[in-house]
């Protein structure tokens, strides 16, 4: 079971305990729902109101509820390669062709249930929730938070720009400009699951996506661009739309693409990912490369 444990100093005199709460970063929905659980919350052992005052040298304690997952004996040791873990978050380099969550045709070989497998290897009973998702054929960084809270204030962090993940395209031709940004509206297209199209700005069904892109390096040889690009919103397949739409499909997009594609996968790779712990606020930088035998098709140095 996950606790928060904190001693009150003369700052906190006075103040009610949920003042205490708010200002320790809890929101009001987390609060409400620990103050209905049995023992949730405690000041020196003793269930309490959250409007109680507060005195110097009281014991605050909060205890999460263990929450039940629908998965039975699964197998971790498909995990994809860990690139960070600790209490709180478990961040994987996830392979392209492997799905992010449970979906029709992948209920079992996906990476949701190999983590959430792995985390009940190693005692950890609550359920995993992924923070943010990659498409199938993406490759990179993926984060899961290790329960409720942490995926509460790990989604606020997007939301802020606090976590930021960035990814690296190749893409067909020579990008005209070094860096700009696409602020172009998607639409999914009617009739076809998860497939999106560029939307009028009044379009009815119009969502907002703007992404920032920088070349890295121009493959004159190849007519190819390597390009790094950051999302201010998280649009599905948002990525490969824009830089179609610019007459830069990304190498293997079969979606999106050239017709007669051959590439054996998507090149398309979320390789770097800023953010801070999700209690502590301690700052984390991570970077993974392709895993082995699924690197770009071009001879490449390494990314970062």
């Amino acid at each position: 079971m996950k606790t928060w444990k904190y001693v009150t100093t003369w700052r906190d005199v006075g103040k009610t305990l949920d003042t205490l709460l708010r200002e320790a970063g809890f929101s009001k929905k987390e609060i409400s729902r620990q103050k209905f659980l049995q023992d949730g919350i405690t000041v020196d052992g003793e269930r309490c109101r959250i409007t109680k005052i507060l005195k110097e040298g009281q014991q605050v304690l909060l205890q999460f509820k263990k929450e039940e997952t629908n998965y039975g004996k699964l197998e971790a040791e498909k995990l994809p390669v860990i690139l960070y873990e600790d209490k709180d978050i478990l961040i994987l380099n996830k392979p392209s062709g492997c799905s992010t969550h449970p979906c029709r045709g992948h209920y079992m070989d996906n990476i949701g249930v190999q983590a959430s497998a792995y985390c009940r290897m190693q005692g950890e009973e609550e359920r995993i929730r992924p923070v943010g998702r990659l498409d199938k054929d993406t490759s990179g960084i993926v984060i899961f938070a290790k329960s409720r809270i942490a995926a509460a204030r790990l989604h606020k962090q997007r939301e802020k720009g606090i976590l930021k993940k960035t990814y690296i395209a190749l893409v067909y031709g020579e990008m005209e400009k070094q860096e700009g940004v696409i602020h172009t509206p998607l639409k999914p297209v009617s009739g076809e699951k998860n497939r999106m199209c560029i939307a009028g700005e009044q379009e009815k069904g119009a969502l907002t996506a703007v992404t920032h892109y920088r070349v890295l390096k121009i493959l004159k040889k190849e007519r190819m661009s390597l390009v790094e690009c950051i999302l201010d919103t998280g649009r599905t397949h948002q990525i490969r739309v824009h830089m179609a739409s610019k007459g830069h499909p990304i190498v293997g997009d079969e979606f999106y693409g050239k017709e007669g594609e051959t590439c054996k996968r998507l090149c398309l790779h979320a390789g770097k990912l800023e953010l801070c712990q999700p209690f502590t606020g301690k700052n984390i930088n991570i970077t993974g490369e392709c895993l082995p035998g699924q690197e770009f098709p071009v001879m490449i140095q390494k990314f970062y």
